[in-house]
C-alpha cells in the first residue's frame, strides 16, 4: 500500500513524520458533492494524517515523498480492529450462555467481550513495534 505526503518533521537519523490526505473508501463521492460527504466526516475524521516513518533515504521537512506499508501488514491491522472485538463478543456469550449455564449474563458477557477486544485492538494500535512498519521509498519533490 503506497500513499503520497509530505514530510513535516525530522524525528531523528532514521525517522521522520509525513503527513498525507487520507483516501477513503468513498473518493468517488467526494468527487461529485462539493466538500464531501457527511458520514466520512463523522466516522473517519480529520481526512489528514500523521505518521511516523522510516526515513533512510534522507528526506527533509517539506520534501514531498511516497511511503509506503506492507499490503499484508494492512490487512491484518484491519482484522485486529474490525473482527477482533466482534470474536471476543461472541466467545463470551457462548461461554456464559453454555460453559458456565449462565445465559442470563450472556448477553451482559458479550458487551464486556467487546469491549475487551476493543480495548485490545487500541493497545495493539498503540505498539511501539508497529509504527517501523511504514518506509518511506521515494522522494518526488525536494522542497530545497
Amino acid at each position: 500500500m503506497t500513499a503520497e505526503g509530505t514530510v513535516i518533521r525530522i524525528i531523528d537519523d532514521t525517522h521522520a513524520s509525513v503527513k498525507t490526505v487520507r483516501k477513503s473508501a468513498c473518493a468517488e463521492c467526494h468527487k461529485k458533492s462539493d466538500g464531501g460527504c457527511r458520514a466520512c466526516d463523522i466516522f473517519l475524521g480529520s481526512d489528514t494524517i500523521e505518521a511516523n516513518v522510516i526515513n533512510k533515504i534522507g528526506a527533509n521537512v517539506g520534501d514531498q515523498v511516497v511511503i509506503e506499508s506492507s499490503s499484508s501488514y494492512v490487512i491484518f491491522a484491519a482484522a485486529i480492529v474490525f473482527i477482533l472485538p466482534v470474536l471476543t463478543a461472541i466467545l463470551s456469550y457462548c461461554l456464559f450462555a453454555f460453559a458456565f449455564s449462565l445465559a442470563e449474563y450472556a448477553p451482559l458477557a458479550a458487551v464486556a467481550g467487546f469491549a475487551v477486544g476493543v480495548a485490545a485492538a487500541v493497545i495493539y494500535g498503540k505498539t511501539e513495534k508497529n509504527k517501523e512498519r511504514i518506509i518511506i521509498t521515494k522522494i518526488l519533490y525536494k522542497d530545497n
